[in-house]
């Protein structure tokens, strides 16, 4: 299974690129399974980050194929192959 994961901001910084795509041998995955890849493969700051993050703040966003996470089963919510994650940062207000 493939996935696509577009990170933004401070994540795409700590990534070094704003695209990554993981291959997992298991078809069975979860924004989870995801995140903690991101921190095994690309940086495990990463990982932790947007982990204490999304408890933190209800503003980080996470997105799969364009629908909210928070809205689905959460960190909970099933990946297929193909899908596309978007992670974006809490967001400062003004």
């Amino acid at each position: 299974m493939r996935v696509k994961v577009r990170l933004f901001a401070l994540f795409k910084e700590l990534a070094g690129s704003g695209k990554v795509e993981l291959e997992f041998d298991n078809d069975q995955i979860t924004i989870t399974d995801v995140i903690k890849a991101l921190g095994e493969r690309v940086n495990k700051r990463l990982e932790e980050l947007i982990l204490s993050k999304y408890k933190q703040y209800s503003s980080l966003l996470i997105l799969v194929n364009g629908k909210n996470i928070r809205l689905l089963k959460g960190l909970e919510t099933s990946i297929k192959d193909g899908d596309e994650i978007a992670i974006f940062p809490p967001g400062a207000g003004g």
